[in-house]
């Protein structure tokens, strides 16, 4: 690129307003650059992303953002506390009842199941299987048959 003094500011206020076509015709007139190296100079030089659902360079939420591992790691509590009990009458998790996990995780998979049959049906006797694609496209799901 011959210019890297780009107002980026007023490619994306361009774009925002007239389009990608006019955003282009604009780097390449005034810029001499082609409209692909200066979407990248916005992606990595500014705080704006593209909203693909609007069509515009939107600014960067700031909460969306991860933390860093620097940030996670700062704050570590000063003390931990003991547990003055027997830990070997506890499962894998003692905060939870055993019986109560076992019922939680039948109680999903019978959600997973029920879900399951508006779309698959299983005929035993016959060992036919009938699967309506058409509903679990509608529904979102990625058919792919192997």
């Amino acid at each position: 690129m011959k210019n890297k003094n780009i107002d980026l500011q007023k490619v994306i206020d361009i774009f925002n307003a007239e389009g990608k076509r006019a955003a282009a015709e604009f780097t390449e007139v005034e810029y001499n650059a082609q409209y692909t190296t200066v979407q990248r100079k916005i992606k990595e030089e500014t705080n704006y992303i593209f909203n693909r659902t609007t069509r515009k360079y939107e600014i960067r939420d700031k909460e969306a953002t991860f933390m860093t591992l620097e940030e996670l790691c700062k704050d570590k509590p000063k003390t931990a506390r003991k547990i003055n009990e027997d830990r070997s009458s506890f499962g894998p998790n003692p905060h939870l009842n055993e019986n109560i996990f076992k019922d939680l995780i039948v109680n999903l998979m019978k959600d997973k199941m029920q879900e399951m049959s508006k779309y698959i049906y299983l005929e035993q006797s016959t060992k036919l299987v009938l699967i309506s694609l058409k509903k679990l496209e509608e529904s979102g799901y990625k058919v792919v048959l192997d």
